[in-house]
């Protein structure tokens, strides 16, 4: 069986190791925008460098772009310990044509959230915001009811207010 080689980044001063981590893992945009990605590759070389550089990397804000499939996944994909070191996270979401759209292209973004919700209070400690992309041609509408009938824009600050409670 061949040896392991020692790690020669871990031979820098920290100080140094903390400069390299931010160039590689700290988004230069206001977000960092995952797209069904694993964590970096650097944060699974070892232990050491994981502990060291996993609090620069998951305290930038991240953008989930395709929310409705990623959220929980990749929450879940996350590391407990590291969890924890999650600020915030962006999710933009399209409002539906009607409850049957709902039902049929956002079933689950009700459920993701409230799972988020509960873990917030078992001191998760992220800020989730919400954005709706309102569709020109249709009546916006969030719905977990696949039969209810399709509502105007004057319920969607009903649905941000409960988002507040997000936060």
């Amino acid at each position: 069986m061949a040896q392991q080689r020692p790690c020669l980044l871990l031979e820098l001063p920290p100080e140094l190791r903390n400069r390299i981590f931010e160039s590689v893992l700290v988004s230069q945009d206001e977000e960092l925008i995952l797209e069904n990605q694993p964590s970096p590759a650097l944060l699974r070389t070892c232990r050491q460098i994981r502990d060291e550089a996993s609090s620069l990397y998951y305290a930038q804000p991240f953008l989930l772009t395709n929310a409705e499939k990623l959220c929980i996944p990749w929450l879940a994909s996350v590391p407990p310990k590291m969890r924890n070191r999650i600020k915030t996270i962006r999710m933009y979401t399209k409002c539906c044509l009607s409850g049957r759209a709902a039902a049929k292209y956002k079933a689950g973004l009700q459920y993701d959230l409230y799972r988020i919700m509960h873990r917030r209070r078992l001191g998760m400690g992220i800020t989730l915001e919400v954005f709706l992309e309102l569709d020109r041609k249709s009546s916006p509408i969030w719905t977990a009811d696949p039969m209810k009938q399709t509502t105007g824009e004057d319920h969607i600050p009903d649905w941000l207010g409960h988002g507040s409670q997000l936060r």
